[in-house]
């Protein structure tokens, strides 16, 4: 690897950098700073679904150990001049094949004694709500303060 200077403008596909610092579009890639972007990238894969997630925590370190910001977009182009990044996001596994979904029976039965209990309450209640919206005629010999 050596010294290298790496400019932006590669014409391979990056995610929009929302982490670009003006001013800040190069990097003097020596080997004590390739070594503190792999630190970085200890824990993190920028590669598959969540890559550019782990991008913003790569480049968060990495920019803390070399003390100064550097723009993702940066370390996407380095990243892509060692690596073929789009072969190994291929690579990563990922389940997402189609296949049919069914409810198992028991569960079915559950929810089918659900709705059935559920028709229960609502009708107990109904038929209390509905009973209790009549006017109730207490008559003279009995007190209402009593129990039965």
């Amino acid at each position: 690897m050596g010294e290298a200077d790496l400019a932006l403008g590669q014409t391979d596909e990056k995610p929009p950098d929302t982490g670009s610092v003006p001013g800040d579009d190069s990097v003097v890639w020596s080997h004590e700073v390739e070594v503190c972007l792999f630190h970085a990238m200890l824990g993190h894969k920028p590669v598959g679904v969540n890559r550019h997630f782990h991008m913003i925590c790569i480049r968060d370190k990495f920019s803390q150990n070399i003390g100064r910001q550097v723009s993702s977009s940066v370390i996407w182009d380095h990243l892509g001049t060692m690596y073929d990044m789009q072969a190994l996001s291929e690579i990563l596994p990922f389940p997402n094949s189609e296949k049919s979904f069914s409810l198992p029976d028991d569960i079915i039965q559950d929810v089918k004694e659900g709705e059935h209990i559920h028709r229960l309450t609502f009708n107990l209640v109904w038929s209390y709500t509905h009973l209790s919206e009549r006017p109730i005629h207490i008559s003279p010999e009995r007190d209402p303060h009593t129990s039965l």
